[in-house]
């Protein structure tokens, strides 16, 4: 099994309401929404959190004609026009911080050794294991079931960007999801090739995010909702389509998927 890592450190390596009891209901267009009890409008959950910890996928920075036409143009000037667009989840969860750094927080301090496969390590009791599977673009954001825990200091937020797992949520019907992390079709055209040209990107090679918190969090003290939001105006920057192969592009998409990824938190 090969796999492509790049472990994305935010600030750091680059420097370094709502209908309560209703549902979300499924987008009649070629991108299902997930179902479920929703906290805000726009949030397809899967879960509430009181105390403990909760996760919500996010996208933003959305092209404004994206929700109609599912097509863009990227930095090369490919108009890509998508028929599926499909991201895998393999595992969200917190880094505790190093005993040593619970006084003095400093994230430069601490970088962690990747690990290769999906599989890095043991997971943390603040882990969402259960893998999820998200639409690209999605127009409502994903909350995660929640995690109960109420114990532990955590400096970093990683996400895994992996191969999906049978037993993960929100499978599509359209695609089998199962095994891979990336699903893409759909056609590509240009100025200088303008009869659009078919493509499909589909892959288990997998990405992890490791994002540095503002300042440790004590979940002794109370809960914690991440919001995780990845930008979708620049996800195919520098992706050419007529001169890459299928897994060179699926490695610079896994790349800006990292780059692009951010996230906060919400006591």
């Amino acid at each position: 099994m090969r796999w492509f890592w790049v472990f994305f450190w935010v600030g750091i390596l680059s420097s370094c309401g709502g209908n309560d009891e209703g549902q979300i209901a499924a987008d009649e267009g070629s991108f299902p929404a997930a179902v479920g009890d929703s906290g805000s409008p726009d949030s397809a959950s899967l879960g509430r959190v009181i105390t403990g910890i909760s996760y919500e996928l996010i996208w933003e920075d959305i092209p404004a004609t994206w929700f109609e036409t599912r097509s863009m143009e990227n930095d090369l000037g490919y108009e890509l026009t998508f028929q599926e667009a499909w991201l895998g989840i393999y595992r969200v969860q917190l880094a505790p911080c190093p005993e040593e750094e619970l006084g003095w927080w400093d994230p430069r301090g601490w970088i962690p050794t990747a690990h290769a496969g999906h599989d890095d390590g043991t997971p943390d009791p603040s882990a969402f294991l259960d893998g999820v599977v998200e639409e690209i673009g999605g127009e409502t954001s994903v909350l995660l079931p929640p995690v109960e825990l109420n114990t532990g200091s955590y400096c970093h937020l990683h996400v895994l960007y992996a191969e999906t797992p049978e037993f993960s949520l929100l499978l599509p019907e359209e695609v089998h999801m199962v095994g891979k992390t990336v699903f893409m079709s759909g056609t590509w055209s240009a100025e200088w090739s303008p009869e659009p040209k078919e493509f499909t990107l589909s892959s288990p090679l997998g990405n992890g995010a490791l994002l540095p918190l503002k300042e440790p969090v004590d979940l002794s003290q109370g809960g914690v909702q991440f919001q995780v939001f990845r930008q979708l105006d620049s996800l195919f920057s520098g992706m050419d389509f007529a001169g890459m192969d299928q897994e060179t592009l699926v490695k610079k998409f896994l790349l800006n998927l990292v780059a692009n990824t951010r996230m906060e938190s919400t006591p």
